[in-house]
């Protein structure tokens, strides 16, 4: 079982150039509109999550309007990071996650908290 607190550790977050390469070149992708989910499941002993957040700046100009949609995304996988841990661990894998936003509306966040959840019980 994991632990009650849900921070996206430091260590969690997809930062490092060549992992996010590999998993847009290598990876799978899987659409549930509004957003597009790249993934790269490797086989591991341990359940490890990379994870990152991207929105397209042509749909969404503002940056303030940009932020608030990664904030929204971020607690939405934030909450939900739970199930997808416990569901590695029981398939003995390890995943780098990108999830780009691609509507030029901001995302209602019970919306976006089922389309995740949607993506989860995808794998």
């Amino acid at each position: 079982m994991f632990p009650v607190n849900n921070k996206i550790l430091k260590e969690e977050r997809l930062k490092s150039t060549k992992e996010i390469d590999l998993l847009f070149n290598q990876g799978e992708r899987k659409i549930i509109h509004p957003f597009k989910f790249y993934y790269f499941l490797k086989p591991a002993d341990c359940s490890k999550v990379k994870f990152g957040v991207g929105v397209n700046a042509k749909k969404i100009k503002l940056a303030v309007q940009r932020n608030k949609t990664k904030r929204i995304i971020r607690e939405s996988y934030r909450i939900q990071q739970n199930l997808l841990k416990e569901k590695l661990q029981t398939n003995n894998h390890s995943i780098s996650l990108f999830i780009l936003y691609q509507s030029s509306i901001i995302p209602d966040f019970q919306e976006t908290k089922t389309k995740i959840l949607k993506f989860i019980n995808f794998l």
